[in-house]
């Protein structure tokens, strides 16, 4: 890369993104063989990754409203996730794509992911999508970790994909110290706690 640029793509390659970790294992322990039930989801074994969660129910053959938004979302769009369609978050031109990958999840019932990144190439982050059952056992729920670098002064749309986004900030633009103050405040914020779980307990 040439002086002027700094490559985000390293921060990525550490552990950028921690609290899928916790989202996976605890979905496959969940799990055991069979879709999970919403009602299964305990807050004690989401400590470390509550910003992150979001949680969304079926409207549609092809989409889902947010009944849940993390933290972390909300940064990113600026205003609270709840009550949004799936497919309000994605450009034009990777909408059909999130929305299939969507209906995949439901359909297969295997988790999925997307991993994102926004028109200004100055964002990135990764979506990952895990089919969870309602309380009569159809699965039209999912389970969702969403988790990027430092949200932007302004709200954006996803751009999705299947492959990982290479974002490059320019140094003119951003002071040179700004990626590491950036990632440190993102993770510093990783335990603001969601009114996400105080909801999915008393909707048990």
């Amino acid at each position: 890369m040439g002086q002027n640029v700094i490559e985000l793509s390293q921060y990525r390659d550490r552990d950028h993104f921690p609290a899928f970790r916790t989202l996976g294992n605890y979905w496959n322990n969940l799990a055991d063989g069979a879709v999970p039930y919403r009602s299964d989801l305990d807050p004690r074994g989401l400590s470390n990754a509550l910003r992150s969660i979001v949680l969304m129910e079926r409207i549609s053959t092809g989409n889902a409203r947010f009944r849940i938004s993390g933290r972390y979302l909300c940064d990113v769009l600026q205003e609270d996730g709840r009550g949004l369609p799936y497919s309000l978050l994605f450009d034009g031109d990777s909408r059909s794509l999130a929305l299939d990958i969507l209906g995949q999840v439901f359909d297969t019932e295997c988790p999925k992911t997307l991993w994102l990144g926004c028109a200004e190439g100055t964002w990135s982050g990764k979506m990952t999508l895990y089919p969870l059952r309602d309380a009569y056992g159809v699965t039209n729920m999912v389970f969702a970790g969403i988790e990027g670098s430092a949200p932007l002064a302004h709200p954006i749309k996803f751009h999705a994909q299947l492959t990982p986004i290479p974002v490059t900030v320019q140094e003119r633009k951003v002071p040179s110290n700004f990626v590491d103050a950036a990632y440190r405040a993102a993770m510093v914020k990783s335990r603001a706690y969601l009114r996400l779980l105080d909801q999915t307990v008393s909707d048990k």
